[in-house]
């Protein structure tokens, strides 16, 4: 995988992180899906309000010659006012000529709908987007006459297929709406990031790095203040304070060393790195400034550029550790440098330099192994474990996985092995084990077999696999899991109709007394009578 270019807004200033910024936009500091900022878009019915994230040139500044040819977009999108009739753009690629060779809508019913090239309708939706939710996006556009494109939200395919793209290739990435239309529409955006290879296989978060000391060089000292790291740090972004480069030496170099990846929230895996200065000249001259990204001694440089007198962005997208020429880890963000060298001896204002990680969070998943969480089951429960919590169960239940919670029934609950607190109930209940265990139920249960865990424990859960997930169940519950061995957990087991063993059959079970197993008579519960 390779970006192209990411933004969470988190400089503050959408023209330092975009390309162009036009019509009604702004930054929300209160509807965010991480960090500080996101990009709002919220423009009158006959006004425009996008932002587009670009390509950059060999010397970090925009680029209308590199183009991509397929392109991954995920970005998180969520609206507070949809269109109140037809359709408006909340999403396009553009093309080298910046034309819509991809245009994706927000329709009246809340549905995503695709244009072309031609913008000739390609496909509707199903999905009903929800106002005031974040939906996770992630875009596929080819190119050519055929293009293949598919459109995901929450992970899911919503739609795919070809349409005509024309022949150019990719350019920039739109969010918001281009074109004035029929609808006020109010429109957010929170961690874009467009690679040329794949999608991210999880959740995209941009995570930004602000200078906390000068670095290993530090050549340019004629600026505001104490000309330190001082003066290019601020957030939201401040041109007024700077450092500056001398006019004697060449080159002349100013590195800053950023806070700690554990200080930003950076975890691994981490997609990508991008650096980014803003300069302009003191006065009108010749200069050839590049930005640098030092990783570990070994430097990564951007072409130089000619400012102006007026403040430029250049910005450097590094997918790899160019010390390591492997994927970042949060050891070489630790040790990154970014900052600017002058080549020509000429005085530049270094105004901010700041860094944005780009990790890849991984996405929830789903689990039946043994977790933390509560657990719920529809059949009678029973300990056959020492254990020193309670259970409870308002039906009979059994649950599917260990979990660590309490559990309540009203109908009777067995217990079979040692706890430390008393039993009562409004129908027959029986305990088979020196107990205390608090067990309140309105009916009688019993639980046939035990459940996962052979050897001692003092964990909350007998574990079956790896896993830290949310267990599932049929019915409320909170049951805990179940052990066969001294153990301080609480404790799970199956119902008789899910039984392996001890069965209905069985002349016997083995209980804990405190100091070894033994051997106990097993009642079970007919319906009617303990037998």
């Amino acid at each position: 995988m390779a970006a192209i270019n990411f933004s969470g807004v988190e400089s503050g200033s959408l023209t330092t992180e975009f390309l162009d910024v036009i019509g009604t936009t702004a930054i929300s500091t209160t509807t965010v899906r991480t960090g500080t900022y996101s990009l709002r878009c919220n423009p009158a019915s006959t006004i425009d309000g996008y932002a587009t994230l670009g390509t950059f040139a060999t010397n970090g500044t925009p680029s209308a010659s590199v183009l991509y040819e397929n392109s991954y977009t995920q970005f998180w999108f969520r609206y507070a006012t949809k269109p109140n009739a037809l359709d408006e753009g909340m999403f396009g690629v553009l093309d080298a000529d910046l034309s819509f060779k991809f245009y994706m809508a927000l329709n009246s019913s809340g549905n995503i709908v695709v244009y072309d090239y031609n913008f000739g309708l390609v496909a509707t939706g199903s999905t009903v987007l929800t106002a005031d939710t974040w939906y996770k996006f992630e875009v596929y556009v080819g190119s050519g006459v055929t293009g293949s494109y598919e459109v995901k939200i929450n992970e899911t395919t919503e739609l795919s297929g070809t349409m005509d793209m024309f022949t150019n290739h990719s350019r920039q990435w739109v969010f918001g709406r281009e074109f004035a239309g029929n609808n006020a529409v109010d429109f957010f955006y929170d961690d874009m990031y467009v690679d040329d290879t794949a999608f991210p296989s999880g959740n995209v978060a941009i995570k930004l790095l602000t200078p906390d000391a000068n670095g290993s060089t530090m050549s340019w000292t004629d600026g505001t203040g104490s000309s330190d790291y001082t003066q290019v740090d601020e957030i939201p972004i401040d041109d007024t304070d700077y450092v500056q480069s001398p006019t004697t030496g060449n080159p002349n170099v100013a590195l800053f060393d950023f806070v700690s990846s554990a200080t930003a929230g950076v975890s691994e895996p981490i997609l990508a790195l991008k650096g980014v200065i803003r300069t302009r000249e003191d006065t009108a001259v010749t200069s050839a400034t590049l930005i640098r990204i030092n990783s570990g001694g070994t430097a990564s440089d951007s072409a130089t550029r000619n400012g102006t007198t007026s403040v430029t962005t250049q910005s450097r997208v590094l997918s790899l550790d160019p010390n390591t020429s492997s994927a970042w880890t949060t050891s070489g963000i630790d040790a990154v440098e970014i900052g600017a060298v002058e080549n020509n001896a000429v005085a530049v204002r270094l105004t901010t330099v700041l860094g944005f990680v780009a990790e890849n969070v991984a996405s929830p998943s789903a689990s039946l192994s043994p977790s933390a969480s509560s657990s719920a089951s529809l059949s009678p429960s029973a300990s056959l474990s020492p254990s020193s919590s309670s259970s409870a169960s308002q039906s009979p239940s059994t649950s599917l996985s260990p979990s660590s919670s309490s559990s309540a029934s009203q109908s009777p609950s067995a217990s079979l092995s040692p706890s430390s607190s008393s039993s009562a109930s409004q129908s027959p209940s029986a305990s088979l084990s020196p107990s205390a265990s608090s067990s309140a139920s309105q009916s009688p249960s019993a639980s046939l077999s035990p459940s996962a865990s052979l050897s001692p424990s003092s964990s909350e859960s007998a574990s079956l696999s790896p896993s830290s997930s949310s267990s599932a169940s049929l019915s409320p519950s909170s049951s805990s899991s179940a052990s066969l061995s001294p153990s301080s957990s609480s404790s799970l087991s199956l119902s008789p109709s899910s039984s392996v063993s001890p069965s209905a059959a069985s002349s016997g079970v083995k209980v804990w007394d405190g100091v070894a197993w033994v051997e106990k008579p097993l009642y079970i519960w007919d319906g009617n009578n303990w037998t």
